[in-house]
């Protein structure tokens, strides 16, 4: 991928395992929604045709050697993002469940309030959590609020918006092994500007393998508060 970053500009990052089915549909959704911002496709060495489906579809890709989970996919994106010099990224998961049309809704949230992130919150879209996920997103919503001295509305979203300011904290958060309560405290410790902006549900998971089971607490992105 080319070096083609500087002030303004966007990079989209799909994290994807296994998503053949539906990381094609994601990528020519996310350039329908923002035309010319390029997508970068995280390949956490699936495998399936993953990433013949995101080539095909228009993006870049990032294929890991390894496979080093969900974590490790997103770091990926971050370090690459800001080697490259782009100034905004936003993380969508490859498996369809989100709505692309809400990037740059999401994306104008990031930029007019100056803030270092914007989560795309799922709890008023639609979003309907099994029995483990939901007792997942209660435990942590009750562990970071005095952390953080706030409330955490979707603390396990995937639809994240960020800055360059944030990339650097967020990718040595990664490298602890309780990375999903520690960029919290980075977050903390930061003093980072951080908001919520309501996002549409997708139509659920169109194809792959969830990353989390049962005996795996949801991993925890940094998300954002504040209501609209």
């Amino acid at each position: 991928m080319r070096r083609s970053g500087g002030p303004g500009t966007l990079l989209v990052i799909v994290p994807a395992w296994n998503e053949e089915a539906a990381v094609g549909g994601v990528v020519r959704s996310v350039q329908a929604s923002v035309p010319g911002a390029p997508v970068l496709v995280i390949d956490d060495c699936s495998a399936d045709a993953t990433i013949a489906a995101a080539r095909e579809a228009g993006a870049e890709v990032l294929p890991l050697p390894h496979h080093l989970g969900l974590g490790g996919c997103v770091q990926a994106g971050y370090k690459l993002a800001y080697e490259l010099g782009y100034e905004y990224v936003i993380r969508v998961d490859g498996d369809g469940q989100h709505d692309a049309r809400d990037i740059p809704r999401i994306l104008e949230r990031l930029v007019s309030t100056g803030c270092e992130m914007v989560i795309g919150s799922r709890i008023s879209g639609g979003f309907r959590a099994g029995p483990v996920r939901s007792l997942g997103i209660a435990f942590f919503r009750a562990v970071l609020r005095p952390i953080l001295g706030k409330p955490v509305h979707d603390p396990t979203s995937g639809f994240v918006a960020s800055t360059a300011g944030h990339w650097q904290s967020s990718a040595a958060a990664f490298r602890w092994r309780i990375r999903r309560l520690k960029r919290w405290w980075c977050c903390s410790a930061e003093d980072f500007a951080l908001r919520r902006c309501r996002a549409r549900c997708g139509r659920g998971r169109r194809g792959g393998v969830p990353s989390r089971r049962l005996s795996r607490w949801p991993t925890l992105r940094m998300c954002s508060w504040e209501s609209l």
